[in-house]
């Protein structure tokens, strides 16, 4: 098999008829399990089909194998012109699904920040957000960038380990902050026409900002972003008020 992609925890290779996703042998084997389940979830009550995703052994997954190139490669390589479009008709289409067999992103995101090891300043503003933040149990993928749409034709949703039920303006502050660090010319275009999309108030998303930026320092090991995801706690925190 060969190598296709390559993560912190896990390597993906293929057969070029299935995927697989092998995790590290420290990774618990009860997240493997996890995410098994959360991609059936969404495989056998979306449109977003993931084919049958299977348990290989206690730390190998396998699932469809979607071939072509991802949004961001086909905005890129080939010039596409409406990729921002695109990206943004595909999230509103996960904000249509309500009430799924998944995690409860309010009641985890608590329990992240404060088991965290956030200084208590940045706590107290992260869980401030999320108070701030109108209760909703919407389909949210928590990880929705460019690199995660691949393109054959048609459009494929990937990687919903980190999917939840939420507030969809929670999700549009995690691609913000990601569209920020990794995409930065498209950020404020992409929050600008999301918002008026959907008919969001933007100051709703800047509520969710310190919350999601915060989850995001926690999560990285980039000390290069460290010191933006904690300007944007303060900065979207006196938004706030």
């Amino acid at each position: 098999m060969k190598l296709i992609g390559k993560g912190r925890i896990s390597s993906v290779y293929t057969d070029d008829i299935y995927a697989y996703k092998v995790f590290n042998m420290l990774y618990d084997k009860t997240w493997v399990q996890k995410e098994v389940k959360i991609m059936n979830e969404i495989s056998n009550k979306t449109e977003f089909e993931l084919g049958d995703v299977k348990l290989v052994n206690s730390h190998a997954i396998q699932m469809k194998y979607f071939q072509g190139m991802t949004l961001a490669q086909r905005i890129k390589k080939h010039r596409y012109k409406n990729g921002l479009d695109d990206f943004i008709e595909l999230q509103s289409k996960v904000f249509n699904y309500r009430f799924l067999n998944l995690e409860d992103a309010f009641l985890c995101y608590k329990e992240e920040i404060s088991k965290s090891n956030l200084d208590h300043t940045l706590k107290d503003l992260a869980l401030k957000s999320l108070n701030q933040i109108p209760y909703e149990q919407t389909l949210c993928h928590f990880d929705f960038h460019f690199e995660n749409i691949m393109y054959d034709g048609s459009y494929h949703i990937i990687d919903w380990v980190n999917a939840k039920l939420g507030n969809k303006v929670m999700d549009i502050a995690r691609t913000y902050i990601i569209l920020v660090q990794y995409a930065k010319i498209l950020s404020d275009r992409y929050l600008n026409k999301i918002t008026q999309k959907l008919n969001i108030n933007v100051q709703d998303v800047y509520n969710a900002i310190p919350l999601m930026a915060a989850l995001r320092l926690h999560e990285m090991d980039s000390k290069a972003f460290n010191n933006d995801l904690q300007q944007m706690i303060y900065d979207y925190s006196k938004k706030a008020e």
